[in-house]
C-alpha cells in the first residue's frame, strides 16, 4: 500500500475561499488516483500551536510521498525544516501562484514603487541568483517542483538554479458534460459576471466605475456580483455598491453552487484584478463552462486567456482599458461569441485533471502512456 501525505492549510470559513486550500483540494483528488491512501495534514494556524509540529513530524514518517502545498510562510521555514529533519524521505513541492514568488522579490530588493510584481514576473532581466542557501536546499532537495505557468518555471530555475521544475496546471476535475451550453449572446444585450472573493485588490471599485461610463454612452449590459465578503471589506463593500447603478450591477451574495453552470448563464467573465494573481481558478472555470473572460493583464493573464479569441486582455490597473474592453465585449456580434465560447472549451482541455494526471504518472512510474 503506498501512502502520500498532503501538508497545506485546510482553511475554515470565509478563508477556506482560497486558492491555497483550493489546490490542496485539487492535489488531493489528483492523488486520490494514483495511491492507495491520501491523508492531509493542515498546517493552518500552525504556529499558533506549536505542539502540532510533533504530530506533523510523525504523519511525515508514516508517508512514502510527502507532497507540500505551500505558500509564502511555509515554503520559507517549514518545508526547509521537515526536509532537514527527514531528508530520506520523497518531497514534491507544488507551489500555490504568487505568495511563493513574493519571497524572490522581497529578496531582489524591489520596490512596489519602482517595480511592480507584475512587472518583475514579466521582465526576466530582473531576476536575481537568490542568495538563500536555505531555500535552495530545500528546493533542491526536492523530487519535484510543480509550478502552474511556463513563466513560473523559468523564474524558478533562474532564481534558485533547479533542473527539477515542471509545469503543472491549476488543473480542475469538471463535469463539463453537466450543463446545456446552448445559449448565445443577444446581439442587444450583453451579461457579465464577476466572481471571485470581495476585496479591494480584485478590482470591483474600478469596475463599478466602468459601468457607470457604460451606462451614460447608452451601452445596453448588466453586472452581477458574486464573491464571499468578509467582515473586514464589508464596510468598503458597501460604500462601493451605493456609488453603482442598480438598474445594471448587481450583488448576487457567494455562489455556493455549481459554479459552471453559474458562469455557463453569462456571456463574458470580467476579472478586472489590480493584483498579482497566479494562476486564477475562476478564469479556468469560465473556459470550462465556455464563457469569455474579460482581464486585466496580470501576470500570466496571456497564458491562460488568448486575446480575441478565448477573451480579451486590456492593460493592467488601467480604468480606462477596462471600458474599452467591456465595450469591445459588448460589440462581439452572436456568431463571433459562439467561436470564442468553443474555443475556450477547448482551450481548457490544457487544465483537465486527466491531463495533470499524465505528467505525475511520468514523474512517479515513469508512465509514458
Amino acid at each position: 500500500m503506498t501512502r502520500a501525505l498532503i501538508v497545506g492549510p485546510v482553511c475554515e470559513g470565509l478563508n477556506s475561499k482560497n486558492g491555497q486550500t483550493n489546490k490542496l483540494i485539487q492535489i488531493k483528488l489528483l492523488l486520490e488516483r494514483n495511491y492507495s491512501q491520501v491523508e492531509v495534514f493542515s498546517t493552518y494556524r500552525i504556529t499558533k500551536k506549536p505542539f502540532r509540529f510533533f504530530a506533523l513530524l510523525s504523519a511525515v514518517r508514516k508517508a512514502d510521498d510527502v507532497w507540500l502545498v505551500l505558500s509564502r510562510n511555509g515554503s520559507k521555514w517549514l518545508g526547509p525544516l521537515l526536509t532537514l529533519l527527514l531528508p530520506q524521505k520523497k518531497y514534491f513541492y507544488t507551489n500555490v501562484g504568487i505568495g511563493t514568488l513574493l519571497i524572490e522579490y522581497e529578496q531582489g530588493g524591489y520596490e512596489e514603487s519602482e517595480v511592480s510584481m507584475t512587472d518583475y514576473l514579466k521582465k526576466p532581466n530582473l531576476w536575481k541568483k537568490s542568495k538563500s542557501k536555505r531555500l535552495i536546499r530545500f528546493y533542491s532537495s526536492c523530487t519535484k517542483i510543480y509550478v502552474e505557468s511556463d513563466l513560473m518555471k523559468r523564474n524558478f530555475e533562474a532564481v534558485y538554479g533547479l533542473d527539477n521544475v515542471s509545469y503543472l496546471s491549476n488543473f480542475r476535475e469538471l463535469a463539463v458534460s453537466g450543463f446545456d451550453r446552448s445559449m448565445t449572446k443577444r446581439a442587444d444585450m450583453t451579461n457579465f459576471i464577476f466572481l471571485s472573493r470581495i476585496v479591494p485588490c480584485k478590482g470591483i471599485a474600478s469596475l463599478i466605475e466602468a459601468a457607470a461610463q457604460l451606462k451614460e454612452e447608452g451601452i445596453s449590459f448588466s453586472i452581477d456580483l458574486f464573491g464571499p465578503v468578509g467582515l473586514r471589506e464589508k464596510e468598503w463593500f458597501q460604500s462601493v455598491l451605493q456609488k453603482a447603478d442598480k438598474s445594471v450591477v448587481r450583488y448576487m451574495g457567494e455562489e455556493r453552487g455549481d459554479v459552471l453552470k453559474r458562469l455557463s448563464g453569462y456571456d463574458f467573465l470580467v476579472f478586472p484584478t489590480e493584483s498579482t494573481e497566479g494562476m486564477p481558478g475562476v478564469v479556468v472555470e469560465a473556459l470550462f463552462a465556455g464563457t469569455p473572460i474579460v482581464s486585466s493583464d496580470f501576470s500570466y493573464a496571456s497564458e491562460l486567456i488568448k486575446d480575441g479569441k478565448t477573451g480579451i486582455i486590456y492593460p493592467f490597473t488601467s480604468k480606462g482599458g477596462l471600458v474599452e474592453a467591456m465595450k469591445r465585449a459588448c460589440n462581439v456580434s452572436p456568431e463571433k461569441w459562439r467561436q470564442m465560447s468553443s474555443d475556450c472549451k477547448r482551450d481548457s482541455s490544457r487544465y483537465s485533471i486527466g491531463l495533470a494526471e499524465k505528467i505525475i504518472r511520468k514523474d512517479l512510474f515513469n508512465d509514458e502512456d
